[in-house]
């Protein structure tokens, strides 16, 4: 279907984009892309669960220093010390 300029065929039908952009009107709506114009992207997290060892504060006991060590280990195959 095409149709120019023609406002109440494409206001009926809420899953077709409508409107102008820049002067020529006041953006899109309907559609995906009218959504898209009318929202932002945000990231939200939520922590699913607790660390029980303080990996990243400054304030690590021995204990989560050599965990955390033989993890980067395990992990990347080196340690933070030998960056070799």
């Amino acid at each position: 279907m095409v149709s120019i300029n023609s406002v109440f065929l494409f206001a009926a039908i809420a899953s077709v984009p409508f409107g102008g952009v820049k002067n020529s009107g006041y953006g899109r709506i309907h559609g995906a892309e009218g959504l898209l114009e009318y929202t932002y992207a945000r990231t939200v997290v939520k922590t699913r669960f607790k660390i029980p060892l303080k990996f990243t504060s400054f304030k690590r006991t021995k204990l989560s220093e050599k965990i955390l060590t033989t993890l980067i280990k395990k992990i990347h195959g080196r340690n933070l010390k030998n960056k070799s």
